[in-house]
């Protein structure tokens, strides 16, 4: 909770420190290791924050939230087609998110991909109703 809280105020390494205790005395609690990773990228620190990924990736492989988190660090690294990845191994775990049909959609637009965005893009739609990224959804699906 205390590591939630200092994230919530901008302190991250503060979190980070706190979330790097959680990890050590229960390594099997996997939100610990989603915020530690938030919390080290946050704090500047992405390489540190791409290892710890790493490691949770080999724990908990099947979570599409680590999945998406190693998608935003691979895209802010300019790496996109692996960025891609990431997302489609997210959408893999948890196919009805809007919200990764969004992130592949915009990662195909960066590529340059047009088509293939749209068509991200419509599929994200007939998912139902989600208010904040139906908005994207429908202008990237133009």
């Amino acid at each position: 909770r205390r590591a939630l809280l200092a994230l919530r105020r901008g302190d991250a390494f503060g979190a980070t420190a706190e979330l790097e205790r959680m990890v050590a005395s229960d390594p099997e609690y996997l939100p610990a290791w989603r915020n530690l990773v938030v919390a080290q990228a946050r704090s500047g620190n992405r390489e540190e924050a791409a290892r710890t990924l790493a490691t949770a990736l080999a724990r908990f492989p099947a979570d599409a939230l680590l999945w998406t988190h190693q998608a935003v660090l691979l895209r802010e690294a300019g790496r996109r087609d692996e960025a891609l990845a990431a997302v489609r191994r997210a959408l893999g775990l948890s196919p009805r998110d809007p919200a990764l049909r969004l992130r592949e959609a915009a990662l195909l637009l960066e590529l340059g991909r047009r088509n293939e965005a749209m068509a991200a893009a419509r599929a994200g739609l007939a998912l139902g109703p989600a208010p904040g990224i139906r908005v994207e959804l429908e202008r990237l699906a133009r």
